[in-house]
């Protein structure tokens, strides 16, 4: 349990509430003997809530905690794995019992953690078998004969060397994490360069820290990697080219594939980075200096950024609108940020922060979170906006994440009433948007998430799936406290949650990332960026979900092996480039396991900063036409959105699924 300060206060609810008001605190220990004026009888703490066993205080002393669950099922999901406090290392095993003739003694206490403290006394117990309902403790002496089974109301935990053998569900059922990858630098942004299979990743003026240089002449500068997925290769950059330190910006691609980069540590500052040249170029800069802002690609091709007021001047973050094609920035006081401010326990500096935006029709865009209240933007002349109510009976939810899984379909889960020192949310809602910008929209709660999270990743999938990654049980930036290492995936058709029993192997808490890559896996990396702090990240692990195997091998996947434009529907300059509402066939082979039933999908290139990605989403593509199989071969006729807010410009990765197993991704390019 680590030490963080010692102060005086006069009573143990004045060391609690000091400890409310300080980063990391999750603990106190006050001791009653010692009240003189000079005595420093408040100690504040930090420690990992469920994880650890909590000692008992000495003579005099009294400790408090924040509240967190001890069952099985929330400690299952900060790992497997539970450490007793220098004493021995317990793997969870949750809805599992043996027999009686295994047990040594049975006692009675307040909860698994106690059961397990009980075991580590006694040099014969090597396992322990913990009943909620009545709070029977068994502690047991188990080998590798030992009969295991199935309990709905048992937990046990055993001494980790143990090995027992637990089976695992298969990879189908799971997933499956490749190895860690180390970086140079600390991802705490990213973005899958279009038309590529690299993934660009930024932090600060520093690989593993960062300041808030404004403007000034210092610190006007970023380190970057590059990582090649097909490689393996890591590459690190340092741009100083563009005078911009690009901590905490607003990211998004522009309709020719240009990544977008506004401001941030340096508030005002933008940069582009085009791919045709390999280069990163200076933009005009915004009117209004701004940091932890979202931004996101209208309908007509511009970018619309709101609020952001962890830097920059102290007056209002309202809306601009830029114009990649003319380099201008337009300011638009009809777009305030008070519609969609949260009531965070440190105000503005925090309540605009990461708004969920989403394109719509006619150059609209949807405000769904991470405040209750919901609103659409305009960003005709100078602006304006109209409420479009509550987030059903959601709370605030920042630091959570929304993704449009399918046209106008958008999930929203976890985060947490303030940005710091509040609890995650275990609630999702479903957003329906109408056929029109500004028509009426449905809110339904969708069922809650296997545990709650703040500061996760959800990326969707090429099939309709949402991937929830990471995050923690209680918001403590900088820390990987309560960090949940156990994924969940989101099922569109159900509108459940289901755990994904593969053990993250690192933590990936505030300022990790995730975004999906061209061959159907998930890139997740990062963390951390406290400088000299034990919870720096600085390296990344690839995610392959359950439909990429069949039992415990790879499945044989489809492949796209052609595709035709129809007349009038690709641009002359180049044959990926396709204009809305136009159709082109594509022909699959081999064909494994349907001949007829193959499914596609739009999925649109990601960037992603602080759990928000404005650039992701998904258009399932439904064919109009197919023809008979020959060959091992199938065709179809697939015909676009006719509506480019409902498929926003820029670079998407066209995937084929074959009982929903994905091709590797096709790139194409929709223009306007």
């Amino acid at each position: 349990m680590g030490e963080i300060s010692n102060h005086h206060t006069n009573t143990i609810i004045d060391c609690i509430q000091l400890c409310e008001t300080t980063v990391s605190c999750s603990a106190v220990a006050f001791s009653s003997d010692d009240v003189g004026p000079d005595a420093t009888n408040c100690q504040l703490k930090a420690i990992l809530i469920g994880r650890a066993i909590n000692p008992e205080p000495s003579n005099g002393t009294t400790l408090a905690y924040l509240y967190a669950s001890t069952r099985c099922e929330a400690l299952l999901a900060q790992g497997r794995r539970v450490q007793l406090l220098g004493q021995r290392d317990y793997t969870l095993q949750c809805n599992t019992d043996t027999t009686a003739e295994d047990d040594i003694v049975v006692t009675y206490t307040g909860s698994l953690n106690e059961c397990m403290a009980l075991c580590d006394r006694q040099s014969a117990c090597n396992a322990v078998a913990y009943r909620e309902s009545d709070q029977r403790c068994s502690q047991k002496s188990l080998d590798k004969s030992s009969n295991l089974q199935a309990s709905s109301d048992v937990d046990m935990a055993y001494v980790t060397p143990l090995e027992l053998g637990i089976a695992f569900p298969d990879k189908d059922q799971t997933g499956a994490w490749g190895p860690t990858v180390a970086f140079p630098i600390i991802p705490v942004a990213a973005a899958l360069i279009p038309n590529s299979n690299k993934v660009f990743v930024w932090s600060a003026d520093f690989v593993d820290d960062y300041t808030l240089t404004k403007n000034s002449s210092d610190g006007r500068f970023t380190y970057f990697a590059t990582m090649d997925i097909v490689t393996g290769e890591v590459s690190e950059q340092f741009v100083s080219s563009t005078h911009h330190n690009m901590f905490c910006p607003g990211i998004s691609f522009d309709p020719t594939g240009r990544l977008v980069v506004t401001g941030g540590s340096t508030d005002a500052a933008v940069s582009i980075y085009d791919p045709d040249l390999s280069d990163w170029i200076a933009a005009a800069p915004m009117h209004v200096g701004r940091g932890y802002q979202s931004s996101v690609l209208t309908s007509t091709g511009d970018i619309f950024v709101l609020g952001g007021s962890w830097s920059g001047p102290n007056e209002t973050k309202i809306g601009e609108v830029y114009s990649p094609k003319s380099d201008i920035w337009i300011e638009l006081p009809g777009c305030p940020t008070a519609p969609m401010e949260t009531a965070d326990k440190k105000g503005v500096y925090r309540s605009d922060n990461h708004a969920w935006l989403f394109s719509w029709k006619d150059g609209a865009i949807f405000q769904a979170g991470p405040s209750r209240a919901m609103n659409w933007f305009f960003v005709n002349g100078s602006g304006s906006y109209a409420p479009a109510g509550l987030r059903s009976d959601a709370e605030d939810s920042m630091c959570g994440n929304a993704v449009m899984y399918d046209i106008g379909q958008i999930l929203t889960v976890g985060g947490s009433s303030s940005y710091d020192n509040s609890s995650g949310h275990y609630a999702s809602q479903i957003i329906t948007l109408g056929s029109d910008a500004n028509s009426p929209v449905r809110v339904v709660r969708a069922s809650e998430m296997v545990y709650p999270r703040v500061q996760a990743n959800s990326v969707v999938l090429p099939s309709g799936e949402v991937f929830v990654t990471g995050g923690q049980a209680f918001s403590n930036l900088f820390t990987d406290y309560q960090a949940i290492l156990y994924p969940e995936m989101f099922d569109p058709v159900t509108r459940s949650f289901r755990l994904l029993e593969a053990m993250a192997p690192v933590p990936r808490t505030y300022h990790s990332v995730a975004t999906l890559l061209p061959d159907g896996t998930v890139f997740t990396g990062g963390g951390g960026l406290c400088g000299p702090c034990r919870w720096n990240h600085l390296d990344a692990n690839i995610y392959e979900p359950p439909y990429l195997f069949r039992a415990n091998k790879y499945a044989v996947r489809p492949f796209i092996w052609k595709i035709t434009p129809q007349p009038g529907s690709s641009n002359s300059s180049s044959a990926n480039e396709y204009l809305a509402g136009l159709s082109f066939t594509v022909t699959l082979s081999p064909l494994v396991y349907s001949m007829t039933e193959h499914t596609f999908a739009l999925m649109r290139v990601g960037s992603v900063t602080h759990s928000t990605d404005t650039d992701q989403r998904r258009i399932p593509l439904v064919p109009v036409a197919r023809s008979s199989p020959s060959n091992s071969t199938a065709t179809y006729t697939l015909e676009l959105p006719n509506d480019y807010g409902l498929m926003p410009p820029g670079w998407y990765m066209l995937f084929a699924m074959d009982d929903e197993v994905p091709s590797l991704a096709r790139w194409i390019n929709i223009v306007l």
